[in-house]
């Protein structure tokens, strides 16, 4: 009986960016490893798909809660601690505290990504904000 294989994963690759895309995870699909095998935390990462469709949901909270968003333009991370089950289970955003930033870590809590990491993983998500 041959071992059952898992589904292709994205690499997770820091220093690359997909062409096209903001962020350091990879578009291309990494070779399938055997149930068997579990993956090393830096051999995969969560898909580029789960973290585009966060991106909006995201960036609701600076909509819902004008009278506290940041009042300059620019990029603010939001990071995540993705446990093997894919359950964020800490995150956190460089603003300072306010509506807005609790409403953030708030949504990016009901992230789920594709479960199998050995050991938690962090990942950075960057939002690009607007000032009105």
């Amino acid at each position: 009986m041959e071992p059952t294989r898992r589904p292709p994963l994205v690499e997770r690759t820091p220093n690359r960016k997909a062409p096209g895309k903001k962020g350091g995870v990879d578009a291309g699909v990494a070779d399938a490893a055997p149930a068997a095998a579990k993956p090393e935390a830096e051999d995969v990462g969560p898909t580029q798909d789960v973290i585009d469709r966060s991106v909006p949901k995201l960036m609701a909270c600076f909509a819902k809660f004008p009278a506290a968003a940041p009042s300059r333009s620019g990029r603010y991370d939001v990071t995540l601690w993705v446990d093997g089950t894919g359950r964020v289970t800490k995150a956190d955003v460089d603003l300072p505290e306010s509506d807005v930033s609790r409403c953030v870590r708030g949504v990016a809590k009901t992230i789920r990504f594709r479960p199998g990491f050995e050991k938690q993983v962090k990942e950075v998500i960057p939002l690009q904000y607007r000032a009105p």
